[in-house]
């Protein structure tokens, strides 16, 4: 396969996955605490969060089994090297946390399904709902957080922002992508 379609491929899919995350993104804000929504759909937030989780784990996945994801513009795009190890240093604790939520529910790794412990915002709901002291199932670390609506609604302005930087890059690659030296394809 020539480079310019490798590269092409890649640009068309990761922008596809960013376009779905920011999708399921605004669908959760406009769901997430409407009281009226979660009467007949109770399990609304939990549905897109679940969405985003997998769609953002595959987006800044490192692994060799995700072939569009933002590591791989590192070996098509040589120049974007730099860029693209910022954008994973930047937002390193969401990218851990939706990591190890992807794992636990998507891939079926749950070896340390006793590790992840819920965020004090989420302690602070359940306490407020049972009256009980919950702080020890808090979280030792933002990796070692479970993801409820709750944390999804507070890390929204990251998520945002690791969605706009990824956006950008794709654009900006299909600049790099030399679509002069392609084989004219002859049309009838």
């Amino acid at each position: 396969m020539e480079e310019q379609e490798k590269q092409s491929q890649l640009v068309g899919n990761f922008s596809e996955m960013v376009s779905v995350t920011n999708l399921f993104l605004s669908e959760f804000e406009k769901v997430f605490g409407n009281t009226e929504i979660k009467k007949s759909l109770p399990t609304v937030e939990g549905v897109y969060m679940y969405a985003i989780i997998m769609h953002l784990g595959k987006i800044y996945s490192k692994s060799s089994n995700e072939h569009f994801s933002l590591d791989k513009f590192k070996n098509l795009f040589p120049e974007t090297i730099e860029r693209v190890n910022k954008m994973y240093d930047d937002h390193k604790d969401i990218i851990g946390k939706v990591k190890s939520n992807r794992d636990k529910l998507f891939a079926h790794t749950d070896k340390d399904f006793l590790k992840l412990g819920f965020s004090q915002a989420h302690i602070d709901k359940l306490r407020s709902l049972y009256q009980t002291d919950f702080s020890r199932i808090k979280a030792v670390g933002k990796e070692q957080e479970r993801y409820t609506p709750v944390d999804l609604g507070g890390d929204l302005a990251e998520i945002k922002q690791m969605l706009q930087e990824a956006d950008k890059l794709w654009w900006d690659c299909i600049m790099l992508i030399d679509f002069e030296n392609k084989q004219n394809v002859k049309t009838s």
